[in-house]
């Protein structure tokens, strides 16, 4: 936070404590651990804005919610060097799946 007040306060001069204001105040709205990780994304970025820290907020997973995916089911999937697969593979997967009803 500390460094995000001083670029704001550097960088917008008169607008820059107005600012970080705006990123205390998200705190009133969000978890104080996804502020505080948006922020540290952002200082990362160098995108010091409260701008940046409320469009990390809104549109970016971070980072305590990513998952590895586990592939180990599908060991057709797992065994790729080189990251590309043959698209066959998909169209398998597709094939096996079982029809969805879509209820209106």
């Amino acid at each position: 936070f500390q460094q995000l007040c001083r670029e704001l306060e550097y960088r917008y001069e008169d607008q820059g404590t107005k600012k970080f204001i705006n990123v205390l105040l998200l705190l009133a709205e969000h978890d104080e651990q996804q502020v505080r990780e948006a922020v540290s994304i952002c200082v990362k970025r160098r995108a010091f804005s409260d701008e940046a820290v409320l469009g990390v907020l809104s549109n970016e997973p971070l980072e305590s919610t990513h998952h590895r995916l586990d592939l180990s089911h599908r060991p057709e999937l797992c065994n790729v060097s080189d990251g590309i697969r043959p698209a066959s593979i998909y169209d398998d997967l597709f094939n096996s799946q079982q029809p969805v009803e879509v209820v209106a």
